[in-house]
């Protein structure tokens, strides 16, 4: 089986985090092949103070291109 990458390893350890209590625990997995459409330094977490209202989870996002 191929292993998955962690599309968020590029970010900063502070940039990573996402949750409001200062923790990562979730993750952007992605197989070679997706890995291979990602738009390069789009990868993200959104730690805005308002999404800390609707949950202790911030939103991981990343852009893919498909042909």
């Amino acid at each position: 089986s191929t292993p998955l990458s962690d599309l968020h390893d590029a970010l900063a350890a502070a940039d990573r985090i996402t949750t409001s209590w200062n923790k990562t625990v979730d993750y952007l997995l992605a197989s070679p092949a997706l890995e291979a459409t990602l738009v390069a330094g789009s990868p993200k977490v959104d730690q805005r103070d308002a999404f800390g209202k609707t949950s202790d989870h911030y939103p991981v996002s990343a852009s893919f291109t498909f042909k």
